[in-house]
């Protein structure tokens, strides 16, 4: 697969759009000024939607609260480093509140094989991303909004350009549980808390860019990078060498007479 196809292609499990690219305001309007309605049936539309409104302030509100709530022993940020140790049923329970409360503000579930597609895959981000599958007990991706735009890089440094189309996706919420048994060299090798859950929203990401969003995931390069990287080092270090040269050999005689070797610097 050479590098300008390898974005054009998208998984095939692709999560389906569930939201409308409109304010709830303007649909609200276009539905009032339809023209069989009188100036009643305006006047009742707009005062059905705002109770609609109400009873879904105030269904979310609870169900915000609750996550809060369940949220607390798991959250990473609480006071301390020591491993948080949660219930696997106080996760499943915070896992379905999250999961309804996403549903229905259309966000929809990432499958599992889309996530592995992005991994082998490239966005934005012009180079391998190494996700540190081992370290977790679940990972899920949620996301809302999806459109098809271009995607515009660089390579050969700077001077060839490249574009291809891209899903994007305009929301993208992750939830990823650490394991909490990680053992003393896995936990020197990441900054991540034992038996933490890690919820981030993020926007305007690419489906080939999912895999940047793992917590502790790292960039690498590959071989051609570091062969674009080291060679001019390499080139630019010779005339420094070079000079360094005179001086070196002062000091092999200095160390020289320290041990009593006899010689003549030339």
């Amino acid at each position: 697969m050479n590098e300008h196809s390898l974005i054009q292609s998208t998984p095939t499990g692709t999560a389906p759009d569930r939201s409308l690219p409109l304010r709830r305001a303007d649909l609200v309007a276009a539905l009032a000024e339809h023209p069989a309605l009188c100036e009643t049936g305006r006047a009742k539309i707009a005062a059905l939607a705002r109770r609609i409104t109400k009873l879904f302030h105030l269904e979310y509100f609870a169900r915000r609260e609750a996550l809060k709530d369940l949220y607390v022993e798991m959250n990473p940020d609480q006071p301390g480093r020591t491993p948080l140790h949660v219930e696997d049923s106080h996760y499943q329970e915070m896992l379905e509140e999250l999961r309804v409360a996403l549903t229905g503000a259309n966000f929809a579930e990432v499958a599992r094989d889309d996530i592995v597609w992005a991994e082998r895959n490239m966005g934005r981000v012009r180079h391998v991303v190494l996700v540190p599958w081992h370290l977790y007990d679940d990972i899920r991706f949620f996301v809302r909004g999806r459109q098809v735009r271009k995607i515009r890089w660089r390579s050969f440094y700077g001077l060839r350009k490249h574009e291809a189309d891209s899903v994007i996706y305009d929301q993208v919420v992750i939830f990823a549980r650490v394991r909490a048994d990680l053992s003393d060299k896995e936990r020197k090798k990441t900054d991540l808390r034992p038996g933490a859950t890690y919820l981030k929203l993020f926007r305007d990401i690419p489906v080939a860019d999912l895999n940047t969003l793992f917590p502790n995931g790292r960039v690498v390069m590959d071989w051609k990078d570091k062969l674009l990287m080291g060679v001019p080092a390499l080139l630019g270090g010779i005339p420094v060498f070079l000079k360094l040269i005179p001086a070196l050999s002062i000091v092999v005689v200095m160390v020289s007479a320290y041990f009593g070797v006899q010689g003549v610097a030339e």
